[in-house]
């Protein structure tokens, strides 16, 4: 019984984490654990009847929990629960890695995704051309997103080199996002709802295994924004942003869920696909420029051997042990 309710939760944090690291997918996370096509079954039964249901909860008892039933909302419950409790209490964490330990946090994690690469191909039940061509198709689309991610902050390192720029001036630094956020004045209803369908966004990418709804963040440049109100819990910008992504969390998985169903393998192919593109964005190793001790990340380069770099190395197979360690993990509660 104590492993029923542990395993969904400890599993909630996992996906909490991925949803947290930019070019981390939560679905990754959920597909490594074995429990992707369980979680989007689940979403994906959450009706309008789900809804009505609770006006039932006292006097059509039954029919109340058969709708639960139908959504498996206790595993949700745990799943969400623990992907709260990662965001909320370490964003901040994982906010000072990214600062101040980056190379070595990214090598741990492209370790995770290149190692948990398996076990969506395992899935596959044919590998025709028509598979492998979904699958450079994934890989061609998220190698694109992360080009154009370092396109964007190699454009903002030759603007800013131009010109002698303040600090305060530096909209994509977590020092001008905090004082945009918590000055209440300067947040307007319209920022409220590039909130909003910025968790459509976002949440649709974090579906899908491969792409991160942090990196997606990124790319819109919305991205510190939303994690500086996760650290200092300003509750209108989360409020919206959440909304957002209920409403994108019930309409994507619909259409994801159709998709699986009638192009099974070639959408999984597709997926796996994302999931190797992925590690281009997730590469540790990049040129980096400072302006005003605000660092930009640009292309990729050679790392420097060194022990720093040694460490990195030991992280990615430590990832690739946890990767496998996650699976028995799973395979072990799946037979429970």
């Amino acid at each position: 019984m104590l492993r029923k309710v542990f395993f969904p939760y400890i599993q909630g944090i996992a996906i909490g984490i991925g949803n947290i690291i930019p070019g981390v997918s939560g679905g990754t996370i959920a597909l490594i654990l074995g429990i992707y096509e369980r979680l989007l079954n689940a979403i994906t039964n959450i009706r309008l009847k789900t809804v009505i249901s609770f006006f039932y909860i006292f006097s059509k008892r039954d029919v109340f929990l058969e709708e639960m039933k139908k959504c498996d909302v206790v595993f949700l419950m745990q799943l969400l629960l623990g992907a709260v409790t990662a965001i909320f209490s370490l964003s901040y964490f994982f906010s000072y890695l990214l600062d101040f330990h980056r190379e070595a946090t990214f090598s741990f994690f492209t370790g995770l995704i290149l190692f948990s690469v398996f076990v969506p191909y395992k899935m596959l039940t044919r590998r025709s051309y028509k598979e492998w061509i979904g699958l450079i198709v994934g890989v061609i689309f998220v190698v694109l997103l992360g080009v154009m991610q370092n396109m964007q902050e190699y454009n903002a390192v030759q603007q800013l080199q131009q010109k002698e720029v303040k600090v305060e001036q530096l909209q994509s630094s977590a020092t001008k996002t905090l004082s945009y956020i918590q000055s209440d004045g300067q947040v307007t209803f319209t920022k409220y709802v590039i909130y909003f369908l910025a968790g459509i966004i976002a949440i649709s990418a974090m579906i899908l295994p491969g792409i991160s709804g942090s990196f997606v963040l990124l790319l819109i440049g919305l991205y510190y924004e939303i994690l500086v109100a996760l650290k200092y819990f300003y509750f209108p910008t989360l409020i919206s942003f959440a909304l957002g992504c209920v409403v994108g969390l019930l309409l994507f998985s619909h259409f994801l869920k159709w998709i699986l169903k009638h192009f099974f393998n070639v959408t999984l192919a597709f997926l796996i696909g994302l999931i190797i593109g992925s590690l281009y964005c997730m590469y540790p190793f990049k040129e980096i420029f400072y302006i005003h001790n605000v660092p930009f990340y640009t292309f990729p380069k050679l790392p420097d051997i060194n022990m720093h770099f040694f460490v990195c190395l030991i992280l990615f197979f430590v990832a690739g042990f946890v990767v496998l360690l996650l699976e028995k993990l799973s395979q072990y509660s799946t037979q429970q």
